[in-house]
């Protein structure tokens, strides 16, 4: 990320085990007042030390996603108005100084200063702790005076309430049907529950970017403390393996979206930090943003888009593969194999008849088109397909162009 004085983000490696983890973990992010471990903002302060390279992960996805989306809209003649919400904001800085979300958005927004022309942007922060508004609302001044395009083309709201006073606050920008973009990095899992989730998807033209502490849901699920903000079934939480536990926080969530919105596009990309499991949840109506953030989370860990460690264990797989070179069939697959595979098997069982039905497949799969790309091209090359060209566009340029290619089968 660019104006980090601490470490680069990197992708580690490591299975979580349940055994890893200790009687109320280790939430590096809480703040704040007591309570049962993880529901709200609790224990330590993380503007008081540096960030640790889960919250460099987290803040480059929320930094990458953001400057993919904005230019979309910039290029759209018609949209004259956009709105950036970051509900918890911090003071803008680690210990360090390294740049937090609100500080991140000003960057982004400064990459496009030369682009805004008629176009305004709505800009709303929150910091509930007085201490901290006031660094926030001293770094913004300074920025907004130090930059004239800023004062231009961007306005600034800076709060100090409650999430749900300021949600409350800011439903009537939510719904004039511009487009939001929503970052809301909770510690714990209080604040965004069942009903704003709800609330969230049902809106147009917005994508949202949310922070949770899953592994918490596991092991306290069960008590009112937390039941009372996410109602999740423990038995359904304890089937699945502990370092996937935020993928079973997204099914659930994923459950909730009605089924009028059956072209909702919901990802997980969860995070370890120590011992352990947090995660982004990425929400959107719309296929483009879908790839985009898609192409962030792969570009985040391109073993496999949806974790900064090997939750698949495929560097294990590689490396076992890797040793029996000439036992082909005792090979285990990795993700990216997996899912080529299958792609493969149902593209000649005819299943998958053209290029625009394998590109919503593989989002929806949550794979980048160039791991279909790279299906197509190697059933040609062994003579199984046959299409006119290069490899037929899979890509959202074809799918928003309806630009249909067919292959037939040898």
């Amino acid at each position: 990320m660019g104006d980090r004085k601490g470490k680069q983000s990197q992708v580690s490696v490591g299975i979580v085990s349940e055994s890893d983890y200790g009687e109320f973990g280790n939430d590096e992010d809480c703040e704040g007042t007591a309570g049962v471990g993880g529901v709200g903002r609790v224990g330590k302060d993380l503007h008081k030390k540096t960030f640790d390279e889960g919250t460099y992960t987290k803040l480059n996805i929320f930094k990458s996603h953001l400057i993919e989306w904005l230019p979309v809209f910039l290029k759209t003649s018609h949209i004259k108005e956009l709105n950036i919400i970051d509900a918890f904001s911090g003071p803008g800085f680690d210990l360090l100084g390294n740049k937090g979300s609100p500080l991140i958005i000003m960057d982004v927004i400064k990459l496009y200063l030369p682009n805004l022309s008629d176009k305004r942007i709505n800009i709303f922060l929150n910091e509930f702790k007085k201490r901290k508004y006031e660094k926030l609302k001293n770094e913004i001044n300074i920025l907004l005076d130090t930059h004239e395009g800023l004062r231009k083309n961007v306005s600034v709201r800076i709060e100090s309430k409650d999430f749900k006073s300021f949600f409350e606050s800011i439903k009537s920008f939510l719904n004039q049907k511009i487009p939001n973009f929503l970052f809301l990095d909770q510690n714990g899992i209080k604040f965004i529950t069942q009903d704003v989730f709800r609330y969230l998807v049902n809106l147009e033209k917005t994508d949202f970017l949310f922070y949770i502490s899953s592994s918490y849901l596991r092991r306290f699920g069960n008590k009112p403390e937390f039941s009372k903000y996410i109602n999740i079934s423990q038995e359904e939480l304890r089937k699945r393996p502990f370092h996937e536990i935020h993928l079973e926080i997204v099914d659930f969530f994923q459950n909730m979206i009605p089924d009028s919105l059956d072209d909702y596009w919901l990802y997980p990309f969860s995070i370890k930090k120590g011992g352990n499991v947090y995660g982004l949840i990425f929400g959107s109506r719309n296929i483009l943003a879908a790839d985009k953030f898609l192409s962030v989370a792969w570009g985040s860990n391109p073993i496999n888009g949806t974790a900064n460690f090997d939750i698949e264990q495929d560097e294990q797989k590689s490396r076992e593969n890797s040793e029996i070179p000439l036992f082909q069939y005792l090979h285990k697959q990795t993700k990216v194999q997996a899912f080529q595979n299958l792609i493969s098997d149902r593209i000649l069982s005819g299943e998958i008849k053209d290029n625009l039905i394998l590109y919503v497949e593989t989002l929806r799969s949550g794979h980048l088109p160039k791991h279909s790309r790279e299906v197509l091209i190697n059933l040609k090359y062994k003579g199984k397909i046959i299409y006119d060209g290069n490899a037929p566009a899979v890509s959202y340029k074809a799918w928003r162009d309806k630009n249909i290619k067919n292959w037939r089968i040898i």
